[in-house]
Parts: C-alpha cells; sequence; structure tokens
C-alpha cells in the first residue's frame, strides 16, 4: 500500500492481484475560494481561482466530459501546471478521478520516498498519481474514496470511505481525514501483531542478528509484511524491546543479559550488559570441574560427586551427618548424594540440633518438602547393611 497508508493504518490486503484507487469531489461544492475556504476552514494550501477543471469531477459538472475512460487534463487549485489524469465514468455517477492502479506487477511499486511523491507508471497500465498532487486535490475541496480489489482467485472487494484527505509534504503526506467506512474487505484486512508494524522486510531482525550483519535467522515475505517496530527485534516468535535480548555469540548462541560465558578453555569469561560483552575477567576451573557449555552458557561445572560454582569444589556430602562433620552448625537445605545412590544429587533438610547432622526420612523438591519413598527405602538399605549408621530423624 502507499506510504501515506502505511502510517495510518497499519493494516494489510494479502494475496492481492488487481488494486484500483479512485477519488472524487463532492457535488454541490462552493466554486470561489472564499467559499472554499469557509467550508473547509483550514488548507495546507494558498488557493487561486482555477483555470482548468480541478479534477475529474469538474469535467463532468462544468463540461459534460469525463463520461469516456480516458486521460485528461485537470490541475488542482494552486497546483503549478496541469497533468494528465485518469477519469472514471463507471461507477456510481462518474467522476472518478484515478489516483492508483495495479494490476500484474509490471511496474515496480517498491520506490523511494521522492518518485512516490511525483508519481510513476504509465496512465494506461499500472501508476501512482503521486503524492504530491494527491495532497493538491484532496484540500481544495471534500473527497470521497473508493478501493476496488481483487485477488489471485478472482474474487473482488471494494472499500469506500465518504471523506479523504491527506497533508502536505512538510507533514510527510500524512493521512489527516478518512470518514465512515462501507464495503466488504474485512476478510482480506489483518492487522500486525503486538509491537509489530506494516512496512518492507526482506529479513526480520532477531535477537541473533539485530543489525542483519551476521546472517538472515527469520526470514519475510519480499516487500511488505509485519515487522518488528523501531527498538524491537524477534525473539522466540515475538518482538520485544532489543535490551531484553542479551548478548549474541556467533556459533554459541545468546548470554542472557547479567550473566557470565566464559572464553574457550574458561581461562578467562565475560558479563553481559546492557547487550554489550565485557571480557577478560580473570576466571579459571577447579581440578575437580571441567570447562563446558549447558544451555548455552560456557563455564566451569563441577564433575560428579562434586558441588560448587565451578571454579571451587568439594566433595558432596553423603549425608547430613558429613556435613555436620564438616563444621556446619546451622540447620537448612543441603545438597547431598549418599553412596552408591543411582540418581543425581538432591536437596535435603538437615537438623543440626540434638547433636546435628539429622537427615529427615524426606527430601526437598520444587513443590517444598515431600515423602519420598525412594530415598526412604535407601536409607533403610543402608541402615541394614552396616556400611553406615546414619542419623534418621523419626516423624514425631
Amino acid at each position: 500500500m502507499m506510504q501515506f497508508l502505511h502510517n495510518a493504518m497499519w493494516i494489510s490486503i494479502i494475496v492481492l492481484f488487481n488494486w484500483i484507487y479512485l477519488i472524487r469531489g463532492q457535488t454541490n461544492q462552493p466554486k470561489t475560494n472564499h467559499e472554499l475556504l469557509s467550508q473547509i476552514g483550514y488548507s495546507y494550501y494558498f488557493y487561486q481561482t482555477p483555470t482548468n477543471p480541478r479534477d475529474c469531477q469538474d469535467l463532468l459538472d462544468l463540461y459534460s466530459l469525463a463520461d469516456v475512460d480516458d486521460a485528461y487534463y485537470i490541475r488542482p487549485v494552486g497546483f503549478p501546471k496541469a497533468f494528465e489524469a485518469h477519469c472514471d465514468p463507471s461507477d456510481d455517477g462518474g467522476g472518478w478521478t484515478v489516483i492508483y492502479r495495479r494490476h500484474y506487477g509490471y511496474i515496480e511499486f517498491n520506490r523511494t520516498w521522492e518518485e512516490y511523491k511525483d508519481g510513476f507508471g504509465f496512465l494506461g497500465s499500472e501508476f501512482w498519481i503521486g503524492n504530491k498532487k494527491l495532497a493538491f486535490l484532496t484540500n481544495q475541496r471534500q473527497y470521497e474514496i473508493q478501493l476496488f480489489i481483487e485477488n489471485a482467485g478472482g474474487f473482488s472487494f471494494y472499500v469506500h470511505y465518504n471523506f479523504f484527505r491527506i497533508s502536505d509534504e512538510r507533514s510527510n503526506f500524512k493521512l489527516v481525514g478518512l470518514g465512515s467506512y462501507t464495503g466488504n474487505i474485512e476478510s482480506l484486512i489483518y492487522h500486525c501483531p503486538t509491537n509489530m508494524v506494516y512496512g518492507n522486510c526482506t529479513c526480520q531482525p532477531t535477537c541473533e542478528d539485530p543489525d542483519g550483519s551476521i546472517e538472515c535467522l527469520v526470514t519475510c515475505p519480499e516487500g511488505e509484511a509485519c515487522i518488528c517496530r523501531e527498538g524491537f527485534v524477534m525473539k522466540g516468535g515475538i518482538c520485544v524491546p532489543i535490551e531484553e535480548c542479551g548478548c549474541y555469540i556467533p556459533g554459541e548462541g545468546l548470554v542472557p543479559k547479567n550473566r557470565f560465558h566464559a572464553q574457550p578453555m574458561c581461562i578467562s569469561r565475560c558479563l553481559c550488559q546492557a547487550n554489550v560483552l565485557i571480557c577478560g575477567i580473570a576466571y579459571g576451573c577447579s581440578l575437580n570441574a571441567a570447562c563446558a557449555v549447558r544451555n548455552g552458557i560456557r563455564k566451569c561445572y563441577c564433575n560428579e560427586g562434586f558441588t560448587g560454582d565451578g571454579q571451587t569444589c568439594e566433595v558432596l556430602a553423603t549425608d547430613c551427618a558429613d556435613i555436620y562433620d564438616g563444621g556446619v552448625t546451622d540447620s537448612g537445605v543441603f545438597t547431598i548424594k549418599p553412596t552408591d545412590w543411582p540418581g543425581s544429587p538432591f536437596e535435603v533438610y538437615c537438623d543440626m540440633t540434638d547433636g546435628g547432622g539429622w537427615t529427615p526420612r524426606s527430601h526437598y523438591n520444587e513443590f517444598g518438602w515431600d515423602s519420598d519413598p525412594i530415598f526412604v527405602s535407601f536409607i533403610k538399605i543402608f541402615s541394614i547393611s552396616g556400611q553406615k549408621e546414619p542419623k534418621i530423624c523419626q516423624p514425631v
């Protein structure tokens, strides 16, 4: 769609095959400058007495012309010179000035601001009349607009607004007036999702590639589509503020904001702040740890049977008694891994009162404290085996 409609409506008409846009000045309009200004109340232009038909409606009303589908010279009030416009007499009494026609894509419509301002194409086939001409047209009296659309399946649709007006170039030809709607195009119109606008797109910006300088990770249709607003990028199928992304490392992925990521071999590490990696921070792994990438984060991870932050790794306690014997005297939640326990380490609450080192017959999981029959059975087996006499806190 044209650039002035992009900013005003943020809608898309999909799978289009044939577009025709027409405007018509309403009849019984004032003809003098004084009458014109008193009706509109405000104008972007200095008006002068017209020396040519102002539009196709004038040709029909004043000269009984424009009853043939053809090109005629018109000159909107205040426009520097007359120009050719295509007049369509076929709909609702005629007098329509065709401002846009598009058929099979013979003319390229992906053009510059200047080209859209001045207009391009051929009146006999595909063309855009030009934003500057359209601004002069719609500011000389009240206009209505009709859009006739046919899709590739041969279905026809139309849109009609009983008032239509755009501003001048200083205001970027903004749509400043649009009246009541009638039509049957609802099935072809969709609104862009949250934080997206309609515009030209060949490569959607993403958290992994916000500038498109690395590679195009999320493609979008050639031409027009819903794209992320300025300052937003694609993340997981939605557009998010770019500051929510974190830091992207080619070949490794995203580092969440305010998280560390070690360099290869874990000899140093970087901190992701404000989407920028701050590197050169001293780092190193414990002898009981290994440098690895897990869930996209490279860091030092303690080996199995050890616990810690990777820089410091300690042997996992087998029960609360081990933790108490290691000098811990405050009760709390600790990670243990009993000898020969077949599963992963797990958290338990250790009671350090009354001699300390008490292991309850339950353990802590994501839902809170809960009885674990497997763990209870394991403790019983250990008690019978005689390898170690665990302290088990019996329920009261």
